[in-house]
């Protein structure tokens, strides 16, 4: 196997720092999906209403 070289304790938080970023902006596409299907059924709702 091969050695595994020694990440310094600042480099093991920048790598952190960059798997937590990408992990929040992937949630936050993804709740920004959720939220315009939330909101486009909501329309669609609203239209029913009044057509009825």
């Amino acid at each position: 196997m091969p050695k595994k070289k020694k990440l310094s304790i600042e480099q093991r938080i920048e790598a952190l720092a960059r798997m937590t970023q990408r992990g929040f902006t992937d949630l936050d596409k993804k709740i920004g999906d959720r939220l315009d299907s939330v909101e486009g059924l909501v329309r669609q709702a609203r239209r029913e209403m009044v057509n009825k």
